[in-house]
C-alpha cells in the first residue's frame, strides 16, 4: 500500500514537472487558445530566428494536416516549416502564387510576403504587420 502511494505522488509530481516545463507551454500555448492559423503563424514568425523550433514545427504540421486550414495557409505553414534563414526556392514560388491570388486574403497575402522577404527574421517592416494580425 505505501508503494502504491508513492508511486502515485511520483507520478503525480513527474506530470506536474512536465506539465509546467517551457517546451509543453510553448507548442500548447499558441493552439490551446484556439488561435486562427493567420495569428499563429504571425506570432511564430514574430519570434523566429532563423528557422522554426521543434515546438513549431508542431503546430505548423497540425495547421497543414487540419482539414479546415485554407489551402492558402496550407502553402505558408508548409514553407514557414521548410524556412532555414531564408524560404526554399520552391516554397517562394507557391507564396508569390498566393500574393497573386484574387483569392487569397490580405493577411495570407502579408504572410507570404514576410517568409518571402525573411532573412534569418522578418523585416521590420514585416514584424509591424505580423504585430497587427496577431
Amino acid at each position: 500500500m505505501l508503494i502504491h502511494q508513492r508511486i502515485k505522488i511520483l507520478s503525480l509530481g513527474l506530470l506536474l514537472m512536465f506539465l509546467s516545463s517551457g517546451t509543453l507551454y510553448s507548442v500548447s500555448v499558441v493552439a490551446a487558445e484556439g488561435a486562427s492559423p493567420i495569428k499563429q503563424m504571425a506570432a511564430m514568425l514574430l519570434q523566429l530566428h532563423h528557422y522554426p523550433s521543434e515546438e513549431d514545427k508542431v503546430i505548423l504540421q497540425s495547421i497543414i494536416d487540419n482539414k479546415s486550414t485554407r489551402d492558402f495557409e496550407r502553402t505558408i505553414a508548409t514553407a514557414i516549416t521548410n524556412l532555414n534563414h531564408k524560404a526554399t526556392a520552391s516554397d517562394i514560388t507557391a507564396l508569390k502564387a498566393v500574393i497573386m491570388s484574387k483569392d487569397s486574403t490580405d493577411n495570407e497575402k502579408a504572410l507570404a510576403t514576410s517568409v518571402i522577404n525573411l532573412n534569418h527574421e522578418p523585416t521590420l517592416k514585416d514584424k509591424k504587420r505580423l504585430e497587427q494580425m496577431k
